[in-house]
Order: structure tokens, then C-alpha cells, then sequence
């Protein structure tokens, strides 16, 4: 209807959750509007899903982030993750409350470390999601590791970061939040974007990190519905 009316596939943005989901929302759009005599390039749309769309914002504006050239988003099994994991637990002092294994003679080994590894890994996603520091870091943390191992934990963490950096790799946690950290590098972002009416499939599925993202995109002049 609001295309009948006269607005521009530029002023949409079509949301959902997976990419099956995004491929029959965009081909949905683009069969109606051909059937009203209405035939889109589906490139002028901005289509997909949550992650597909921060990864294309980034990847627009991956300089300002420091990046040397658009971020390749690694999977969480991908052979390069665990290099960098194995790498770091093999410098790093061995955390007391860590079982550590045999290593594997191959740094891309999953489980060279055994659970130490799946250990340290949980560490990066508790400290990214809860954006937590030494001065305050979760209770589960301080119950388990002394003042002297905590240090330890977020040097680890940090060196992660650092190397992914270094190597223009980010994962799926990181995309949203790196669109927030572009937010505050380039307060036009979300205005820039200039969209009128945003589109979220299957609602009842997005989490509070998504919501705020949301809230932000509608948060400009711009916005209508």
C-alpha cells in the first residue's frame, strides 16, 4: 500500500531472523509488487536478517571502526577462532580453576585443550555481554579465580579482541555491538540510513540487544512506521 502511495523501496527496511525467513519476505514484497504493476529491483530494498543487515552497515563504515578492510564474519566452529583460542592458552599462565589437556601438535585443534578451551570461551562471552571489567566482574567470576587470576582472564580476553582486530575478524556477538560503537563514532549513522518504515518479521523473537538497535533506527526525523 505504501509503495501504491508513492514511496521508494530506499525507504524500507525488511527485518526478520533467519535467512530462509528473509529470502520469502523479500520474494513475497517483490511478487506483490509485480502483481500491482509495480516490478522492484530487489537490490533497492534493504532486506534480511538482523545480523545480514548490521554486517552490511559495518562493512560501509568498517574504516571508522579501525578495521584495514571489511571485517569477515567468522563461525563460532571456524578452524581460525580455535587457532587463536590455543595460541592464547598456550602463552598465557594456566588458570588454576581450568582442567588443561594434552595440546594437540595442530594449533587449529577444537579441543587441544580440552576444558580449558570450551572454559575460556565461555569467559569471552560473559565478559562481552555483560560488558564487565576487572573493577567489576561477575560474582561467578570472583567466587572461582583470586584478584591475580581475574587480571589474567581479562588480559586473555583483551588479547582475543586484539588479534581478531588484527586479522579483520569479527563473530555474530560482535556485529550488533560494533553498529552501537559506529553510533557513537558517527552520530548521523542511524539518520544516514534514512529509512521511513521498518519491517521486523517474526517480532516476538528479538532480544533486548535487538530492541535497542531498533529503538535507535527509529529515533531519527526520517522514521513514519
Amino acid at each position: 500500500s505504501l509503495l501504491e502511495k508513492g514511496a521508494r523501496p530506499e525507504d524500507f527496511c525488511l527485518l526478520t531472523f533467519t535467512k530462509a525467513g528473509a529470502e520469502e519476505m523479500t520474494s513475497r514484497v517483490m511478487r506483490l509488487a509485480a502483481m500491482k504493476g509495480m516490478p522492484i529491483d530487489p537490490e533497492r530494498f534493504t532486506s534480511g536478517t538482523i545480523n545480514a543487515f548490521c554486517q552490511k552497515v559495518i562493512t560501509e563504515n568498517y574504516g571508522l571502526l579501525g578495521y584495514t578492510r571489511p571485517p569477515k564474519c567468522i563461525e563460532p566452529d571456524d578452524a581460525r577462532r580455535y587457532a587463536i583460542l590455543n595460541h592464547i592458552l598456550d602463552t598465557y599462565p594456566k588458570i588454576p580453576a581450568w582442567e588443561y589437556g594434552v595440546s594437540s601438535n595442530s594449533p587449529f585443534a577444537k579441543f587441544s585443550t580440552a576444558n580449558a578451551l570450551q572454559a575460556f570461551i565461555n569467559t569471552i562471552d560473559i565478559i562481552k555481554k555483560g560488558d564487565y571489567t576487572e573493577e567489576n566482574p561477575p560474582e561467578d567470576f570472583k567466587r572461582i579465580h583470586t584478584k591475580e587470576t581475574l587480571k589474567i582472564l581479562f588480559d586473555m580476553a583483551r588479547e582475543y579482541e586484539r588479534i581478531k582486530k588484527e586479522r579483520n575478524y569479527i563473530e555474530y556477538d560482535d556485529q550488533i555491538q560494533l553498529v552501537f560503537k559506529l553510533g557513537e563514532l558517527k552520530p548521523s549513522l542511524y539518520q544516514d540510513m534514512g529509512y521511513k518504515h521498518i519491517l521486523i518479521d517474526e517480532f516476538q523473537d528479538t532480544d533486548l540487544t535487538q530492541i535497542r538497535l531498533l529503538n535507535k533506527m527509529i529515533d531519527t526525523t526520517n522514521f513514519r512506521s
